[in-house]
Parts: C-alpha cells; structure tokens; sequence
C-alpha cells in the first residue's frame, strides 16, 4: 500500500511542515511519556509523585481528545 500527500507550497507551508515533522513531535511525545514514567517509579517524594501523575493524566487527557495513542507506532 502507498499513500501520496501533496502540498501546493507556499501556500499550504504550514500542512506541510506539520506532516513532515508528524515523526519527530510523535517520538518527542513518547520520549517525554516514558521519562515520566521513568520519573515516577524512581521518586520517593509523594508531591513529586502527584505532580507527574497530574501531568502524565493531562498528556493522555490531550492525546485521548485527538484520538491519538503512543502505543499505536511500533
């Protein structure tokens, strides 16, 4: 299966960036998910603890609302 994306730049700059960079904002998302699970189990503090949890709830929150799932790219 192939897919083709065309952009009629400069017009549509903006898409095309956003698609081109979808890779990298996808890996820097994963990478910030999985320090802060890292993050977590390692803490001891229990306000450290709730500040991840709260941010953690809060990327998935936005993700979810996007419908958008780190765990579907493998």
């Amino acid at each position: 299966m192939k897919a083709t994306l065309e952009f009629n730049l400069p017009e549509d700059r903006r898409e095309y960036i956003v698609a081109s960079k979808s890779m990298d904002l996808y890996s820097t998302l994963w990478n910030y998910s999985q320090q802060m699970l890292l993050q977590l189990k390692c803490s001891n503090d229990d306000k450290e603890v709730y500040y991840i949890e709260e941010h953690l709830k809060l990327l998935h929150d936005l993700l979810d609302r996007y419908d958008i799932s780190l765990n579907e790219v493998e």
